[in-house]
């Protein structure tokens, strides 16, 4: 159970420091002592001894996102266990109902369009850059989020939907001249941008953990690099 809920928050985007004082506390309050705890973006390793018996778990960490209502059902949960007010049943169906939930792909694009649509307007654009930015984010965010259920490249994934932003906001721009194409491609890249990860990347080397600080930082470059790549490649066709 503990191993269940550390891969769920690093899953949904929790730091690697979160995910040890998980299977710690909740390990240690169950009888274990000698609690060893390894873990980075794509997996974790545990060993712990229960009345001198060493039990080792590994588990790996394909899929990583941000999924907040998921990483705080995970840390309530884990914080009940330690106090012994939820039996291991009930913790775990809390958390798999919340781990394989289905993501409606047509709302999230919606919202994620919306916010993006609103960041063009903080960077000075007006209210066709704001249009541009909702109708480009959108068709972008629903091919970022299918790619996305189908284990795509997450470079791929991101180059795709920043090269539908492009294309779709010069179209609308050529037809609309007084529409700024570069202020609505700011607004509609503004949710794929890598803030969690980089602010976790940051938080991870405050606690000393240098591999997870290392990987997250190059995630978080290439995913900027794919961007600028998509962005890059629709300005210029």
């Amino acid at each position: 159970m503990a191993m269940l809920i550390a891969s769920t928050v690093l899953k949904s985007g929790g730091e690697t420091y979160r995910a040890d004082e998980c299977v710690e506390k909740i390990l240690s309050a169950n009888g274990a002592h000698d609690v060893q705890v390894f873990s980075t973006p794509t997996g974790i390793c545990v060993s712990a001894y229960f009345d001198e018996v060493v039990v080792s778990r590994t588990a790996s960490v394909s899929e990583r996102g941000v999924d907040l209502s998921c990483l705080d059902e995970c840390l309530a949960v884990s914080r009940l266990l330690t106090e012994g007010k939820i039996s291991l049943g009930e913790a775990k169906k809390r958390v798999l109902n919340e781990r394989n939930k289905k993501v409606n792909i047509l709302y999230t694009a919606t919202m994620a369009c919306i916010c993006g649509a609103f960041f063009s307007l903080i960077v000075g654009g007006g209210w066709l850059e704001f249009l541009c930015s909702l109708l480009s984010g959108f068709f972008g965010m629903i091919l970022y989020y299918w790619l996305g259920k189908r284990n795509i490249s997450f470079f791929i994934t991101n180059l795709s939907a920043t090269l539908v932003f492009g294309l779709i906001a010069r179209l609308f721009c050529s037809a609309l001249p007084s529409c700024d194409v570069h202020l609505s491609i700011i607004g509609c890249i503004f949710p794929l941008v890598p803030g969690l990860t980089t602010l976790n990347a940051i938080r991870d080397s405050f606690n000393g953990d240098i591999v997870s600080t290392g990987a997250r930082a190059i995630e978080a470059v290439i995913t900027a690099v794919a961007i600028a790549c998509g962005v890059t490649i629709a300005l210029m066709v």
